[in-house]
């Protein structure tokens, strides 16, 4: 599984994790999901892994289902929940307009 950690740091405010369940097609690879995350992603977004690849019972034969976890984290501030849904959602539209994947 692919995993990429752009900065790891200590850091008094909380860090606050979402994941995603993304629809695919099968030949879409990490690093298409890697520019389109990056593409998106804001200074607060520290990490960012694939952490499973689903195909089979309720996914089309060509597609796969594939769950990032995404950390973020500001260092001077605690984030509140809207900015991050914010943050979280141009992630997705990102990864829509690159790839064409979908929420589960």
């Amino acid at each position: 599984l692919f995993l990429n950690l752009w900065r790891v740091s200590f850091c008094k405010f909380p860090a606050i994790r979402r994941d995603l369940a993304l629809v695919v097609n099968k030949d879409v690879l990490a690093v298409a999901l890697e520019n389109a995350v990056q593409n998106a992603a804001a200074p607060q977004v520290i990490a960012w892994n694939i952490f499973d690849v689903y195909t089979g019972k309720g996914i089309a034969d060509e597609q796969k289902s594939v769950a990032l976890s995404l950390t973020l984290q500001d260092a001077t501030r605690t984030l509140e929940d809207a900015e991050v849904n914010g943050m979280v959602d141009a992630i997705v539209a990102s990864l829509q307009e690159a790839v064409g994947a979908v929420l589960r």
